[in-house]
């Protein structure tokens, strides 16, 4: 086998914590099970447990510092769960493509919004949504989209910028973006809907 086979699965190694476990407990049959020949598999096995799991820390950390700057108002809400959520997140994925930081962003505030993460406060995981969509605007074609919100996120985020204590209740927001033909730019507006 070739560099090529060996770096994808160091790098898999690095980014999926059960398999690094396992390669740790039994070096030669995960290696084996890759396919790599004695030389690979010798290679691999030099490698000391402290070592990997030292670099794929590293890994975790710099994807977090990352996707915490696309993420303000999620990571300001959320405050040090951020980190703790993003690090169980990224042992089960690992983003490919050209924008690896933004997808790690949105799928990251699709976890947070997760129906298993019952202890996440509900405007939290709105507050993640909410940011999801704006992301994922960049690549929409669309001139005009709209989402329902259970809260009012315009008084929430005013309130995180200013690091006020949150304090709200439920009330139905529609939040309106909208692009101009042939510009970049969204404009965005929250709507209440009265009654709710």
């Amino acid at each position: 086998m070739g560099l090529i086979e060996v770096q994808r699965v160091l790098a898999q190694l690095y980014t999926n914590v059960e398999l690094r476990e396992k390669f740790l407990a039994n070096p030669q049959q995960i290696a084996t099970e890759f396919g790599l020949n004695s030389v690979d598999i010798e290679h691999l096995t030099a490698l000391s447990a402290f070592h990997l799991r030292e670099f794929a820390n590293s890994l975790q950390h710099k994807r977090l510092g990352e996707v915490s700057k696309i993420l303000i108002l999620t990571e300001k809400s959320l405050k040090t769960k951020f980190a703790e959520l993003f690090l169980e997140f990224t042992s089960n994925y690992l983003p490919s493509g050209i924008k690896k930081h933004r997808d790690d962003a949105i799928a990251f505030a699709k976890f947070i919004a997760s129906p298993i993460h019952k202890d996440i406060l509900e405007w939290c995981q709105e507050i993640a949504l909410y940011e999801a969509t704006r992301l994922q605007l960049v690549e929409s074609k669309k001139l005009l989209i709209f989402r329902k919100f259970r809260y009012p996120l315009k008084q929430i985020i005013q309130s995180l910028f200013r690091g006020e204590e949150i304090i709200t209740t439920k009330k139905l927001t529609l939040v309106i973006w909208v692009r101009i033909p042939g510009q970049t730019t969204w404009y965005h507006y929250f709507v209440p809907i009265p009654g709710f």
